[in-house]
């Protein structure tokens, strides 16, 4: 991978910043028992992870459903409690980096992210990480921007049943690659949230075709590639969640076939609307802008 940026600290995946709880870092999601690569098959499946949250890769190590689908289950990958080994079917994300990536400089956009390896369709790329910080955090920063400051504040809205979580994730004085991700309204890429040891979301970049060496690496700021729209079909006791530790219960509680969200992901935004230069067909003119996800 080509890095030659030092205007920020490089971090492989997000980390506590101001206003988040770090017991939410610390604390784990129980772990299986298989001393083997874990079955992914689905229901049939004697993996306690697979049997309570699904089977989101397959054999193959790829994702199971594409950006164009509709319903998907949260995904939740084997753990450092699991017993199974590193090479688990189950354990994607947490491996990191597969395929080598370069930061280019693009004279319309600016610094962007090129594949130098070919991608194969629904192939985890990256993760989009940084900060998680509090929303009280997230609108004092956002507030700070000037009308020529780069935002790269995202939300993440999720909706387990009647209850909403939301994550506001940070890079830009700490993240990684994904932060040099720019948008296109026919994107090769679409963004899934995967959780690993705890409850804290990865922005988790997959490929929606397949990406030739030498593609500029980009998704749709507005979430649209990675939307979901399904109620689950379990009642949830309460009707107001306060934090996390709820909500995991409410998702633990469920079966995989259950278990699924209604995943919303979008970039908070100027209220100047920037120009897109994504050149797509299907361009809309304009960057995705969704103030309305700020209190």
């Amino acid at each position: 991978m080509s890095y030659s940026c030092n205007f920020v600290k490089y971090v492989r995946c997000n980390i506590p910043g101001p206003g988040c709880h770090l017991e939410q870092f610390e604390e784990q999601i129980e772990g299986c028992q298989c001393r083997t690569s874990c079955d992914t098959s689905g229901k049939s499946s004697m993996c306690s992870c697979v049997t309570s949250f699904g089977a989101s890769y397959k054999d193959d190590r790829m994702i199971k459903y594409s950006s164009r689908d509709s319903h998907s289950a949260p995904v939740f990958e084997c753990n450092s409690t699991c017993k199974c080994p590193i090479w688990c079917k189950n354990r994607v994300v947490q491996r990191g980096l597969r395929f080598q990536m370069s930061v280019c400089w693009d004279d319309s956009k600016g610094m962007c992210l090129r594949t130098l390896d070919p991608i194969p369709e629904n192939s985890y790329v990256c993760e989009y990480a940084g900060e998680v910080i509090s929303t009280e955090e997230a609108c004092k920063r956002f507030k700070s921007l000037t009308k020529d400051d780069m935002n790269y504040i995202f939300v993440l809205k999720e909706h387990f049943a009647s209850q909403t979580l939301y994550t506001y994730i940070d890079p830009l004085y700490t993240g990684n690659i994904g932060r040099f991700l720019n948008h296109s309204c026919d994107p090769n890429l679409f963004m899934v949230a995967v959780r690993v040891n705890n409850m804290i979301p990865k922005l988790c970049l997959f490929a929606r075709r397949e990406i030739s060496p030498g593609e500029e690496l980009t998704y749709d700021y507005s979430g649209l590639a990675a939307t979901t729209d399904v109620v689950s079909q379990t009642e949830v006791s309460s009707s107001h969640v306060s934090g996390t530790e709820d909500i995991s219960r409410n998702i633990t509680d469920v079966s995989g076939e259950n278990a699924v969200c209604d995943l919303e992901v979008k970039e908070i935004v100027e209220t100047k609307r920037r120009p897109c230069h994504c050149l797509s067909a299907s361009c809309r003119g304009f960057l995705p802008s969704d103030n309305s996800l700020f209190p």
